[in-house]
């Protein structure tokens, strides 16, 4: 209601209740009037989040359609999680020719070399075998056109050629000699038996054709060189051999067995030493009980040991959680290297472990978003200042350092450019969109900060945990052939040769040289002394020579 100076009553108590009336009206408005301010502050707000999540949604998109459309080997994982899937980045790594650019010493970019080999003949070998084959004009060719007299020879060109045979099957038939009694007078007297036997080697496989030999080719063909059973099937064939997948199987699964007490003595060793590299990727068992054909289980990988004396232990899990990661670490005390995911947490707290981080999935979250915005100058400097970290590293790797100048040295030379590092972070959280890809890599580096860190006092540490990842690389590598196993068994069965295959390549071993030793000694060993004696940290080259 409105009221003019004209309408205004002369009665004091009617003034009185009309300025009430007024007072509340204003009152209402003015409240009104600030729910109003305050719901469209609240519309700013969310048109600030939506616009943020609209261009943290269209950077997504971008990098997933820079991964779907770019040649194989641009291409890298874009998930946005902390812990990257593993087959996905192992698969990444398999399917690149050369070694990506996590080392790389160069303090500003990262440029992949250029250099060209010299062309020329490559050389074949002097420990080949040869074989010579004179060529020569015959006796007619030689004779000379005027006179008739054989022309004289004068010299020789000399060329070389790689030859192959193929793989060959040689039948070997043991005949063992049976021996009868002695006709001497004393014999039925002496308690010897009457009929004596000569012994022949303990088999791996104990019924069947497949000798040591066989069965080392067969499993050499498919965990190292990843080629599937079913081919190696058609190549037997081929060669007139009817030898079945199933049977290809079930020989696997009968080395796995009787390798066991090989491959839970190499988990040992790799739990008594001072520093373990672990990771887990993906796999699919068909008929794993309580779980769907479609549902994924876990390979964990740990990789152990100094220089050439290294050791690689694959364990199938259908789970992929702390209690596998406690198992497995049960009875370790010293430095464990992961990546984020923090299913190792629990195991670390309940042990003691001093628990180290990986530079290198830091690295691949400033690099992914780089290849989304080229001009993003977060992405760009997070790269170079890991860049940096990296080249100290591989600068100092090269000099002969003991271990206690190497950890000093590091340190002088490392921890400027980390507390640069880390202050440059926390400067850039402060203004960067955390759902961005940039921030999500800062964000990522911030949280992992302290583990990413613990590199520097320890000789034995590296900035990342890429020396697990590599062993990951070939399964990934064989699963893209094989697909997936059919039971439970099977994966552990796979689990047990990963591990034998990659701990002899970690050892400078030829893996079907190996394989096949192995195969021929572990059967007449009856003591742990002598089964440690055949693992591949304790054989040379020479050792296993064919």
């Amino acid at each position: 209601m409105n009221y003019r100076n004209d309408m205004l009553p002369d009665d004091s108590a009617e003034l009185k209740k009309i300025i009430s009336f007024l007072q509340i009206k204003n009152t209402s408005l003015e409240s009104d009037n600030e729910n109003l301010l305050t719901k469209n502050i609240n519309l700013e707000s969310e048109n600030t989040k939506l616009i943020n999540e609209n261009k943290s949604l269209k950077e997504k998109m971008k990098a997933a359609l820079a991964k779907f459309f770019s040649p194989k080997k641009d291409r890298a994982s874009f998930e946005q999680s902390d812990q990257l899937s593993l087959f996905d980045e192992a698969e990444t790594h398999a399917e690149k020719e050369s070694e990506d650019e996590e080392t790389c010493s160069s303090d500003e970019t990262i440029v992949k070399s250029h250099a060209r080999k010299k062309g020329g003949k490559r050389r074949i070998p002097d420990f080949i075998p040869s074989e010579e084959i004179v060529h020569e004009l015959s006796d007619k060719e030689r004779a000379c056109n005027c006179c008739g007299k054989t022309r004289p020879v004068i010299g020789e060109d000399r060329s070389e050629e790689l030859d192959i045979i193929p793989a060959q099957f040689k039948k070997i038939i043991h005949v063992v000699k049976k021996y009868g009694p002695c006709n001497c007078s004393d014999f039925l007297n002496s308690g010897e038996a009457e009929i004596k036997r000569a012994s022949k080697p303990k088999r791996l496989i104990p019924y069947g054709i497949a000798s040591a030999g066989l069965a080392a080719y067969c499993m050499d063909y498919k965990y190292n060189y990843a080629m599937p059973y079913y081919r190696l099937s058609k190549k037997f064939e081929a060669a007139e051999m009817d030898i079945s997948r199933a049977t290809l199987c079930n020989w696997t699964m009968i080395a796995a067995e009787k390798c066991r007490v090989v491959y839970d003595m190499m988990l040992d060793k790799i739990r008594s030493s001072e520093v373990i590299n672990m990771d887990e990727t993906r796999v699919q068992v068909l008929k794993e009980d309580g779980k769907t054909a479609e549902s994924l289980s876990y390979m964990w990988v740990m990789k152990a040991g100094k220089e050439n004396k290294k050791l690689t232990v694959f364990h199938y899990d259908p789970r992929r959680n702390s209690e596998t990661a406690e198992k497995l670490l049960d009875g370790f005390k010293g430095h464990l290297q992961t990546d984020g995911y923090e299913a190792y947490s629990k195991a670390v707290e309940k042990y003691g472990l001093n628990h180290a981080g990986c530079m290198a999935h830091v690295r691949r979250k400033f690099v992914d978003a780089q290849k989304v915005n080229k001009e993003s100058k977060t992405a760009k400097k997070g790269v170079v200042f890991i860049s940096r970290i990296y080249s100290i590293e591989t600068k100092l790797r090269k000099k002969k350092y003991t271990p206690e100048e190497f950890v000093k040295k590091r340190k002088d030379e490392m921890l400027p450019v980390l507390n640069e590092f880390k202050l440059w972070l926390d400067d850039v959280e402060k203004t960067i969109l955390p759902s961005s890809l940039p921030g999500s890599a800062v964000n990522y580096a911030l949280r992992q900060w302290d583990r990413l860190v613990r590199f520097l006092d320890h000789h034995d540490l590296t900035p990342d945990n890429n020396t697990v990842e590599n062993a990951i690389r070939p399964f990934a590598v064989g699963r893209k052939n094989w697909l997936f196993s059919n039971t439970p068994r099977g994966a552990e069965s796979s689990a047990v040769i990963y591990s034998l295959v990659e701990s002899a390549k970690n050892n400078n071993l030829i893996v079907y040289n190996y394989l096949r030793y192995l195969f021929t000694k572990l059967p007449e060993a009856k003591s742990d002394e002598e089964i440690e004696k055949l693992l591949p940290c304790n054989l040379s080259a020479n050792d296993i020579k064919i």
